[in-house]
């Protein structure tokens, strides 16, 4: 973590991007986490190969996802 910041400012000489660059590297870390956690690209993929009940599981929880991101 203080190694990404300081290569950031570093490069940049603005500690103001890096804090921003490091913040949204991340939020996209957790982001991707939390998609692969609940398989979503497989269900992208795999849509109409997947039973209805499965489909609804995963949509509940990208509706959990959501709310928790409103919820900020």
């Amino acid at each position: 973590m203080v190694f990404l910041v300081t290569v950031t400012t570093y490069i940049s000489h603005d500690i103001y991007f890096s804090t921003v660059f490091l913040v949204l590297l991340i939020l996209m870390y957790v982001i991707t986490y939390f998609l692969m956690k609940c398989h979503i690209f497989f269900l992208f993929e795999e849509y109409h190969k997947v039973p209805h009940a499965l489909i609804k599981e995963k949509s509940t929880c990208i509706s959990l996802f959501l709310r928790n991101i409103n919820s900020f």
